[in-house]
């Protein structure tokens, strides 16, 4: 679903700027049941993941088939099992009201949700969006070079002892680094810290 997000060669420069706020700030579930009168979903984990009978007019879905998930960066996405449309809330809008123009789209979605920010103001949120992903990667790379570092000591501590422990521990730090969990990896370095001093 990567690509649905970032394929915007069919738009502006503004309205890209415009597009990123929109798919980063707006709700999906409440736009969606906003959109469409008799769309409810039920939550399988509340504010992250819900599920309902698929809203577009092609697909007559019995079967709850349409999914949301709210990403780790706040992106909601959704995808129908049923009929195979996928995106985020701008597809939405796009799949639901019959709308191949993107960058039409991006306008009736402003103006439907009395978005008018300036275009400085959304390029100062997008600045502060790159930099706060930028100051998380930073963070995830040194977390994961101490843990490393860590794991290496007790391996030269005893490694015969250790490295069934370390084996393990590097399963669990590139899991937590996949959904960027930074407590898991703190979590995995204090344990080899104790380790260490043993």
């Amino acid at each position: 679903m990567a690509e649905i997000i970032q394929n915007t060669q069919d738009i502006s420069q503004d309205l890209k700027i415009l597009y990123f706020h929109i798919i980063r700030t707006v709700n999906l579930p409440d736009f969606a049941e906003s959109l469409c009168e008799d769309l409810r979903f039920k939550w399988r984990k509340e504010d992250y993941s819900a599920v309902c009978n698929c809203p577009m007019s092609w697909h007559n879905d019995r079967n709850a088939s349409f999914h949301i998930n709210r990403m780790d960066d706040n992106v909601w996405l959704f995808q129908c099992f049923g009929c195979h449309t996928a995106g985020n809330v701008v597809n939405f809008y796009m799949n639901y009201m019959g709308e191949e123009d993107r960058a039409m789209a991006i306008k009736n979605i402003c103006k439907r949700l009395n978005i008018t920010l300036s275009n400085a103001e959304l390029q100062l949120e997008a600045f502060q969006h790159v930099t706060n992903r930028i100051d998380r990667k930073k963070e995830m790379e040194s977390a994961n070079i101490l843990v490393s570092n860590q794991c290496r000591l007790l391996l030269r501590k005893n490694f015969d002892k250790y490295k069934v422990w370390v084996s393990i521990a590097y399963k669990r730090l590139n899991i937590a680094l996949d959904n960027e969990k930074s407590e898991e990896i703190e979590k995995i370095g204090y344990e080899a810290s104790a380790k260490i001093v043993e």
